[in-house]
């Protein structure tokens, strides 16, 4: 599947929004997404989904007391790292093992077995997913 994307905001927030390639409309696709990722859509979308933008722009006042704490967090961080939640920290189908690993533990209650199947899958797949990246 060919993506166009559109970062939101800034490389640290590692959410993206996009669109399909030969989508029936994408001028539509392309304005919602300069909405979404807008000043005026960051701080009326991140609010009311109790998120956080990563605009330096954005008007913290807009932000509940535990969101503008979340904000001066994020920007005093000096280390931000990709979450294979939110698809940044690894492909898709490494999510999927992942998750069915983690299903596993809960269904058996087993750390050892756990901690087993994914040093195995994690050498099974290092060579294929093993990449350097840097904000620089």
């Amino acid at each position: 599947m060919l993506l166009r994307a559109r970062k939101i905001c800034t490389p640290w927030l590692l959410i993206l929004s996009s669109a399909r390639k030969n989508i029936q409309h994408p001028t539509n696709a392309d304005r919602w997404l300069k909405l979404v990722s807008s000043k005026i859509g960051q701080d009326t979308f991140n609010p009311l989904k109790g998120s956080i933008s990563a605009r330096t722009d954005a008007d913290v006042s807009k932000y509940n007391p535990y969101q503008q704490a979340a904000i001066a967090d994020f920007w005093k961080a000096k280390y931000m790292y990709p979450s294979v939640v939110h698809g940044s920290g690894a492909p898709e189908d490494f999510k999927v093992q992942f998750e069915n690993l983690i299903a596993g533990f809960f269904a058996n209650q087993d750390v050892n077995k756990l901690a087993q199947d994914m040093t195995t899958y994690t050498a099974e797949i290092s060579d294929k997913y093993t990449i350097k990246w840097s904000l620089q």
